[in-house]
């Protein structure tokens, strides 16, 4: 198993949100990502780093076991990408 505790860019998440998201990530598709071996970021997308819909349906499975929301998760994302540049 992947220890994401210890993934050193977990610390530029901004909040408990992000956190989980990046740490679920993680835990079902690795580290890294698989185009090009970098360290999977909060603005990647998830089907390029690896992901496929299984994937996609057990990382939604196991944010709403943490007790998140969806919406809650979706707001974050919007609002660090937006926080960035990325828009």
């Amino acid at each position: 198993a992947i220890d994401a505790a210890k993934c050193d860019f977990l610390n530029n998440a901004l909040n408990k949100e992000e956190r989980a998201l990046l740490r679920t990530v993680i835990s079902v598709v690795g580290p890294t990502s698989v185009e090009d071996g970098k360290p999977v970021q909060l603005t990647d997308n998830f089907f390029e780093i690896g992901g496929n819909s299984l994937n996609a349906v057990n990382v939604v499975t196991k944010l709403k076991d943490q007790g998140f929301h969806l919406g809650q998760l979706y707001s974050a994302i919007i609002m660090h990408v937006s926080a960035h540049g990325f828009f």
